[in-house]
């Protein structure tokens, strides 16, 4: 019999920015290199967050464009676009690939995309998945020597049992939602095995962690498992005000990073 242990959500959250003394000055540095990121609907809601903390911090100096709509970007910018399609998560690699290859109108400094939750599913087959992304990103890594590829993490979604839900978990029988999120793990543990975690944009991590720095997770068979905390999100999968400024800090903190080390 499964044991759900689902973490307190915590009585006060704050909906401003995350608290960071160096966050304007990693805007700063975000704003002084050419950053391309290819994503879907969370991905979207992400340099939404990037809007607002620059708003909030009196950053006006990042370009964000998408690319569909002003594809002649200027000397620096944050571009972003769609890349492939939802639920095929391999057209995302190969589509990130081709525009790193040839569509982008001017080679990046930074790149990077990022894979969505409707991507996992109970049979998706992890392993053949990042095998694909890892030899994808080395090749690309290879190409291009002056571009610095980052990693994502996959997104969480919130865990919602509904009766039928508790009744397979008390029977032993298969959860969906469950087995799809522990695809979502499993993927992410790979990339933070593999990668060094200075290259890591860790969503999924940002997804789990409250304000206060505790976890939202739940046991089953004996294994831990993170989940999206239900006060970052509208849906239980896309991210709220708050959200999008948890994660949209933490990209921030990276891709500044990565610049200040390319420039040493």
């Amino acid at each position: 019999m499964d044991h759900l242990e689902v973490a307190a959500e915590g009585a006060t959250q704050s909906a401003g920015s995350p608290a960071d003394a160096n966050l304007a000055s990693d805007l700063r540095t975000v704003a002084g290199a050419r950053v391309y990121f290819g994503h879907h609907s969370v991905g979207r809601n992400m340099v939404e967050g990037l809007r607002q903390i620059s708003a909030d911090e009196g950053i006006d100096a990042i370009h964000v464009l998408e690319l569909e709509e002003e594809p002649d970007p200027s000397d620096t910018f944050f571009a972003h676009s769609r890349v492939g399609d939802n639920k095929d998560p391999m057209s995302k690699i190969d589509e990130f690939a081709e525009r790193i290859g040839g569509w982008l109108p001017t080679e990046p400094d930074v790149a990077f995309m990022k894979f969505c939750y409707v991507d996992f599913t109970p049979d998706t087959e992890t392993s053949h998945l990042f095998s694909h992304y890892q030899s994808t990103m080395s090749r690309l890594s290879e190409e291009h020597p002056h571009v610095r590829f980052l990693h994502t993490t996959a997104p969480l979604m919130t865990r919602k049992l509904g009766i039928v839900d508790r009744i397979k978990l008390f029977l032993g029988m298969p959860v969906w939602g469950d087995d799809a999120n522990a695809k979502r793990h499993e993927f992410n543990q790979l990339v933070r095995e593999t990668y060094d975690r200075n290259l890591i944009i860790d969503v999924a991590e940002q997804e789990s962690t409250r304000l206060d720095g505790t976890q939202q997770q739940y046991t089953k068979d004996g294994q831990t498992y993170p989940s999206l905390v239900p006060a970052y999100t509208t849906d239980g999968g896309h991210l709220n005000e708050v959200g999008k400024k948890k994660v949209a800090a933490e990209m921030v903190r990276v891709i500044a990073r990565n610049v200040d080390a390319a420039g040493q």
